[in-house]
């Protein structure tokens, strides 16, 4: 029989838990600045009154896994990580608790339109209330809005009506099947950025959604590859899915073949940040996707690549552009499998344990094993640049490859084509010849920065754009800070020297450098007013020049005429 203690406690218990209607496990709130998810409504062993269980975004929050005093009450989307509390409802009542909005108030609030009047607004405000007015909006934004319901009313349809991207990113959004049906009764929506929320993936029965065409999914927490399947199986006509900084792959194994989710229409995936280690979990997630140009794997765990062995299968036919920057592979055989995707024209690989100090080096060796490139670490090959690197290239191996041997078969075949594009001849003592020469593509230059001097051996082809990315690199000024003076040392006028920052696209060829000699190229730090005033004095120098010259043929015409009247 219940104390007249423990009778007024069950009481007190049951009226927190009808006020606590809102606490329902998978919602979404906010306390204070944090953003968590509702994991568990009730009491605690050995603890009085109404607990609420949640689970921080923040995972530096957390004390626990959802357990107390080795009884487990709930478990958390993020499995192993101490990233729950258990916070007394009393408690939690006192603190700034958001519960979230509709998106009808969200829509409201933003632009300030409350059917069936509109209040006075100005600027952007007004411009989208004018477009919503005559049906033109095409673009919607409500980021942060602390939106957790997706209530399709009457407002909502015809407001967003024609709306093609909507932004619902950093919400409290936590149903998958809300988002559907709401992608369902905006038929002209083509893009959707759900960033920021945590979904509870859900098989959703129906028809598919045909109009979705970009869907984001960054930072979402997504533990589960279960979630592609959801994906794929409502949004079929689906060309571009970014699911960046989430887990997706967490717990599968890398051996397991046969993805069940199809994706036909997607042409570009980035599932960069997602913690994946083999290159075989890309593979057979992503490979067999027809129609995939773009391939989006940056700051991953990836050690190393291999193609070769699954070629068989078909894998990534279309694939133009992979980005496999910020990872951990470090050999360059990795980057020569990759000459197996004969499609690839854009790579890029920077941060990788690969990469060293010297970029241009790298790449002149990238370059210099994949045929099919047109541009490498977001800048373009030119024919020039591609000559140029792959004679380095052939250079650098035969230094330290002087015969064909234990070679793997894939840049033996390289080695064999480029030697024969350029009809170079190895003897037996390693070294190359014929009529192409290997150092015929390079040039070499000083390069001084304040007491700084760098000496390298560069391409000819390359562009000043480029030479001030290897400068960055070099001296730590910033590409845009940098005034290239191009002089000699044995003159030290101010009409032997060059200002060539302003030349962006030129190639070196095309300066005095290419033409022998001691020239050297001086660093100096300058805004673009500084620089505009060099260029100008040099200019004026070179119209003195000119005026000079011009005076000279005049009196040359002027003495010849004379000769030829007496």
């Amino acid at each position: 029989m219940q104390s007249h203690g423990e009778w007024v406690e069950s009481i007190e218990q049951g009226r927190e838990e009808a006020s606590a209607a809102w606490a329902v496990p998978g919602s979404r709130i906010c306390i204070g600045r944090y953003r968590c998810t509702v994991r568990y409504l009730g009491s605690i062993e050995g603890q009085k009154g109404l607990w609420v269980g949640i689970e921080w975004d923040d995972v530096s929050r957390g004390k626990h896994d959802g357990t107390h005093q080795g009884k487990r009450y709930f478990s958390c989307r993020r499995q192993g990580d101490a990233c729950a509390t258990f916070v007394r409802y009393a408690k939690l009542r006192e603190h700034d608790v958001a519960f979230g909005k509709s998106l009808e108030e969200a829509i409201s609030e933003r632009y300030k339109t409350v059917e069936p009047t509109v209040r006075e607004v100005v600027g952007a405000e007004e411009a989208a209330l004018t477009a919503q007015s005559n049906g033109s909006l095409t673009q919607a934004g409500l980021s942060g809005m602390m939106i957790s319901g997706l209530a399709v009313t009457p407002l909502v349809k015809s407001f967003m009506r024609n709306v093609r991207s909507l932004d619902l990113s950093d919400n409290l959004i936590s149903s998958w099947r809300d988002v559907v049906t709401l992608v369902s009764s905006l038929q002209n929506l083509k893009v959707l950025d759900l960033s920021k929320n945590m979904f509870d993936f859900t098989e959703i029965e129906g028809g598919p959604c045909n109009n979705l065409e970009t869907l984001v999914l960054n930072n979402c927490v997504i533990e589960n590859s279960k979630a592609l399947e959801y994906i794929d199986a409502v949004f079929p006509k689906l060309k571009e899915l970014y699911v960046y900084n989430n887990n997706v792959f967490s717990g599968v194994p890398t051996d397991v073949p046969g993805r069940t989710w199809t994706f036909s229409e997607v042409d570009l995936v980035d599932i960069g940040g997602n913690t994946i280690e083999s290159w075989s979990t890309i593979a057979q997630s992503f490979g067999h996707l027809p129609n995939l140009r773009s391939l989006l794997v940056e700051n991953n765990k990836i050690q190393s690549i291999d193609i070769q062995s699954m070629m068989d299968k078909g894998q990534f036919p279309s694939l133009e552009h992979l980005n496999v920057g910020g990872n951990c592979i470090s050999n360059w055989e990795s980057i020569q499998q990759l000459s197996c995707l004969r499609s690839l024209t854009e790579l890029r690989f920077s941060r990788n344990p690969l990469c060293g100090d010297d970029t241009l080096r790298d790449r002149i060796e990238v370059i210099g094993r994949i045929k099919s490139l047109k541009w490498v670490n977001g800048s373009d090959i030119s024919h020039a640049e591609r000559r140029d690197s792959e004679l380095a290239f052939l250079r650098r191996l035969d230094s330290f490859v002087p015969t064909k041997t234990n070679l793997d078969s894939l840049l033996e075949t390289r080695i064999q084509y480029l030697e024969n594009q350029y009809h170079v001849e190895r003897n037996s003592s390693g070294r190359v010849g014929g009529p192409t020469s290997l150092g015929s593509g390079m040039i070499h230059i000083r390069l001084s920065c304040g007491s700084k001097l760098v000496e390298k051996r560069v391409p000819r082809s390359l562009t000043v754009n480029k030479l001030k990315m290897v400068v960055q690199k070099l001296t730590g000024v910033k590409a845009q800070d940098q005034v290239l003076i191009l002089c000699r040392e044995s003159d030290s006028s101010p009409a032997s020297a060059e200002v060539i920052s302003s030349d962006g696209t030129r190639e070196l060829s095309f300066f005095s450098a290419v033409n022998g000699g001691d020239w050297h190229i001086r660093v100096e730090k300058g805004d673009t007013q500084s620089q505009l005033t060099l260029v100008s004095e040099q200019e004026a120098r070179m119209q003195t020049q000119e005026e000079d010259m011009r005076a000279i043929r005049a009196e040359e015409k002027r003495l010849m005429k004379s000769r030829h009247d007496n």
